[in-house]
């Protein structure tokens, strides 16, 4: 069972999980100990950070995550698991359709929305054989500060989610064992449809064909090429 560890304000949950990381703990009814005790047996680790503030969160390619309270901010260690991400977008996803009826889609590789808007976002770091995944999920607050392409579940709805309720759904569907790619695709934006990739700043267009058993995007190029993409910017075709 994951063991959850509450914060009222923090700099950033992923942070907090890689002090924890580098001492190499783990928690056993809300206790940290080391992650080596007693006899010297090597404890499972899973552990949630949850957070009710973060004054410095941090998305992909060091942008800021706007992290004011009514949001959700977590972070997750796990040992290593195939998809992380991916497995993190689809449990977001999963428990927006279970408590409302609006129907979210993923935005390779970590991002959710509702109506195009940005409701969600996965940030996942390594660290001494473990992922630490950073989510952020936007549940009630009313306005973004003009950040237009950001939404949050209470805007879209009109209603006010309950944290722990969200929470609980969501981590329920993190952990499962039966977790697969096929679960990703029915949410995917953009698949079948032409994309704009940003490569290291440069574009190349193509065909989002699908995506990989190891989560990664495969693009037809113009020539007919498949290339297979790990992590990049994907964009609606103009």
């Amino acid at each position: 069972m994951m063991q959850i560890k509450r914060y009222k304000i923090v700099k950033s949950t992923n942070e907090i999980a890689k002090e924890l990381l580098k001492t190499q703990i783990y928690t056993v009814g809300g206790t940290f100990l080391p992650r080596y005790h007693s006899i010297g047996v090597r404890k499972p680790l899973l552990q949630c950070i949850l957070a009710d503030e973060q004054t410095d969160g941090k998305g992909r390619f060091d942008r800021k995550w706007l992290s004011q309270k009514g949001g959700l901010y977590l972070s997750i260690i796990i040992e290593k698991t195939p998809l992380p991400s991916l497995r993190a977008c689809y449990a977001v996803a999963r428990t927006i359709e279970i408590l409302t009826t609006l129907r979210p889609q993923i935005r390779w590789p970590n991002d959710v929305l509702i109506r195009n808007k940005k409701v969600a976002g996965v940030l996942t770091e390594s660290l001494n054989n473990n992922y630490i995944c950073g989510i952020g999920v936007n549940l009630n607050q009313k306005d973004f500060n003009a950040i237009s392409e950001a939404t949050s579940i209470q805007i879209e709805t009109g209603e006010t989610i309950d944290q722990d309720k969200f929470l609980k759904i969501l981590l329920s569907h993190f952990e499962q064992t039966d977790f697969t790619i096929e679960k990703i695709r029915d949410y995917l934006l953009f698949l079948g449809k032409g994309v704009v990739i940003s490569i290291n700043s440069k574009e190349k267009q193509g065909i989002f064909m699908d995506i990989a058993d190891d989560g990664s995007l495969l693009l037809r190029e113009d020539s007919g090429m498949i290339r297979k993409l790990q992590s990049s910017e994907v964009k609606f075709l103009r």
